[in-house]
């Protein structure tokens, strides 16, 4: 429990930060996640080569049941990529905090809903107070915040499938990234015939700047699936909320984005909400209710 929580708030500390990198060059939301896609593909291509895990990776892919859960996670992964960074590149990272702050929501739903995870009282207050909070945010914007609720259910539905799927998470990872990389090739194929992609335009730092991309993706996507499936999903929708407070300190001090004393006091709220769920935590969430995965050994 312990190392999983901490492997999770490394993920998520990453993710927060993470605007800073996606601002670095001005290209086009699907151009960026389509590099992702495909770097992502050759670095995680490399590391299972050198541990000879194609193989098994193979074996996995001829698995229907399994193609079947992974290619649900590799698309709300995607989109939820999509909406992220869409929200950085035309300045909303605030946008994309807000869905991120919606995310724990919906996974503690699932959570109790699918996998019957049991909250203690002072859990299910603290999770109240939250969506209070959140509530209150939302009205705050003035309309419906359509992003932000894409980028929350997505990536709420993607936990959901890495948590209960059966595969340790750089397996897991690597099945996500072969689905989508046909698709990614294709678009940047199309765009290049077009005369309007970035493939064969050459720009080095730029070019260095793509790559990474790799990096950037894998590491908190690992740390995420490895301790998605070692600890409670209600406990790792809480502890989310350390990605879009971040994110929130990034879009208000760093990119000084316009922000009002609603949203001062929605955020409010929903760190007391995180108060009262770490004085509740400590009780934890009954053995007795938490869904159980096989170990992945990852």
């Amino acid at each position: 429990m312990r190392r999983g929580v901490l492997v999770a708030v490394a993920a998520y500390t990453w993710w927060g930060l993470s605007p800073w990198f996606w601002k670095m060059h001005t290209v086009p939301s699907v151009d960026a996640i389509a590099f992702r896609v495909a770097t992502t593909a050759i670095l995680l291509g490399a590391i299972q080569a050198q541990r000879h895990g194609i193989g098994n990776v193979r074996r996995l892919l001829a698995d229907r049941r399994t193609r079947r859960a992974m290619t649900l996670s590799a698309t709300m992964l995607a989109t939820n990529w999509l909406g992220f960074v869409y929200a950085v590149n035309t300045d909303q990272v605030l946008q994309s905090s807000l869905g991120y702050f919606m995310n724990p929501l919906f996974a503690v739903l699932i959570g109790v809903l699918v996998l019957h995870e049991r909250l203690h009282r002072t859990q299910a207050v603290a999770i109240g107070i939250a969506a209070f909070g959140v509530l209150v945010l939302s009205i705050d914007v003035g309309a419906v915040p359509w992003l932000a609720l894409m980028i929350a259910m997505t990536f709420a539905v993607y936990g959901y499938v890495r948590k209960t799927a059966p595969i340790e998470s750089l397996d897991g990872l690597t099945l996500e990234v072969v689905l989508l990389v046909p698709v990614a090739v294709s678009y940047l194929i199309v765009r290049a015939a077009m005369g309007d992609g970035l493939l064969g335009v050459s720009v080095p730092e730029r070019d260095l700047w793509l790559a990474a991309t790799a990096l950037v993706t894998a590491f908190p996507l690992l740390c995420f699936g490895w301790a998605a499936r070692r600890i409670p999903l209600s406990i790792i929708g809480v502890l989310f909320y350390v990605n879009p407070t971040l994110q929130f300190v990034m879009g208000t001090v760093v990119y000084d984005e316009p922000w009002s004393g609603g949203q001062v006091v929605g955020y409010v709220i929903v760190w007391a909400g995180l108060a009262v769920f770490a004085l509740g935590s400590r009780r934890g969430v009954r053995p007795d209710s938490v869904h159980r995965v096989p170990a992945d050994g990852a």
